[in-house]
């Protein structure tokens, strides 16, 4: 267990019913035209960010398993079916023509996620936590998730301090904080993952989940 991260003892989603399977892909880390790659600042040197898609997954299986299989005390068997129809996630991105990054960012009204990887992208992923020297730790907007600094300006490292890090292993539930600004590194290959979004603070309690450590 980490400040900003959690291991949850869920168990682990069969092989067989694995699938990128989605209903409306959308697709982030890229510029306006639709094709061309983000670029970002690192370490003095423009990077291309990795592009990612992200969509409802559209395999009943996968849908029916995390409905039947995850413990959920605080809500009904009907309350976590809808809770899950709503909020469960498949994503997918390649690094191998990139950096391997994942830019700085906050997630979009969300301030955790449960996160389970089958295929994390290589062999030494590493998410990390950072503080903005300009602005509050935690990021609250539900509708306008804060950017640290706009991929277009350049230095979107050059305010963060890092503050934790994890290399999430596959097959493992984990909840991550999504409210603090994070990025993921060193993604080689193909990394494909589910999520089930915790919109709000009052929603772990909900799901049984435990909070983070914010102070």
């Amino acid at each position: 267990m980490g400040k900003f991260y959690h291991l949850i003892d869920y168990p682990k989603i069969p092989n067989n019913i694995m699938s990128l399977d989605m209903i409306n892909p959308r697709v982030h880390g890229i510029q306006p035209d639709g094709i061309t790659p983000k670029r970002i600042v690192k370490d003095n040197e423009q990077i291309t960010v990795v592009k990612y898609v992200i969509g409802r997954t559209n395999n009943p299986a996968l849908l029916d398993w995390l409905k039947h299989n995850l413990n959920v005390p605080n809500m009904t068997p009907a309350q976590w079916s809808i809770y899950v129809q709503r909020w469960a996630r498949v994503r997918y991105s390649d690094g191998s023509k990139t950096d391997g990054v994942f830019s700085p960012h906050t997630d979009y009204q969300s301030c955790a996620a449960l996160m389970y990887f089958w295929d994390t992208g290589g062999d030494n992923v590493i998410t990390s936590w950072y503080k903005h020297e300009d602005n509050p730790l935690v990021h609250e907007s539900k509708s306008d998730p804060f950017k640290p600094v706009p991929a277009t300006q350049g230095g979107a490292y050059s305010k963060l301090t890092k503050l934790e890090s994890v290399q999430a292993i596959p097959n493992q539930w984990y909840l991550y904080c999504g409210s603090v600004i994070h990025d993921v590194q060193n993604i080689t290959g193909v990394r494909k993952y589910v999520s089930i979004a915790v919109p709000t603070v009052e929603d772990l309690d909900r799901l049984g989940l435990p909070q983070f450590d914010l102070s």
